[in-house]
């Protein structure tokens, strides 16, 4: 990212219900399925990612291929070091906000996350409370897409709300665990 840019900010959903959002937590990072694509970077461009998607995983509606495709190209390529990636912690009414640490990866079956073999490291900095945000914002990370882009108006909602990550172990380089306000 030049000096000139500022970071985009990418909601990552945790898949149904958030139920894999303290394993993103846990292992620093945010992932997407669709596995059976393999490595998102080895395609040469979206037209060929549509053609594997569409032999993977059946010609459906139109609409959705392309959703799918426009997801997994942003995730793979799009999302740069620096970017603010943010997920939903429903179980805790708290956004997770952390910076995208550069290196799209897909990983063998004994790093997946649940039983998702594409990755992004982040370094997860803030917690935000639901509550505490705009109804307009809160309607906007409310969409029902894995990933979409947020406009400026909504990070810097989140930002104004956002508060700093504690982390037990500091200073020591494994097993840092986070800490959460109010948990």
């Amino acid at each position: 990212m030049s000096q000139f840019q500022q970071p985009k900010a990418w909601m990552v959903r945790a898949s149904k219900g958030g139920r894999l959002a303290e394993l993103f937590s846990e292992r620093s990072c945010v992932a997407l399925g669709w596995n059976c694509l393999g490595n998102l970077i080895e395609y040469a461009d979206s037209d060929a990612l549509q053609r594997a998607y569409i032999n993977a995983y059946g010609d459906d509606k139109p609409a959705k291929i392309r959703n799918a495709v426009g997801m997994l190209q942003r995730f793979a390529k799009q999302i740069v070091k620096g970017d603010w990636v943010i997920t939903y912690m429903p179980a805790r009414r708290l956004y997770l906000l952390g910076e995208d640490l550069g290196a799209y990866r897909h990983v063998t079956e004994s790093e997946w996350v649940d039983k998702y073999a594409n990755l992004r490291s982040v370094n997860w900095l803030f917690t935000v409370p639901r509550d505490e945000l705009s109804k307009t914002t809160q309607n906007s990370l409310g969409a029902t897409l894995t990933l979409f882009s947020l406009n400026e108006a909504v990070i810097n909602d989140l930002l104004a709300n956002a508060q700093a990550l504690s982390r037990n172990n500091e200073g020591q380089n494994e097993d840092k665990q986070l800490c959460f306000p109010g948990y």
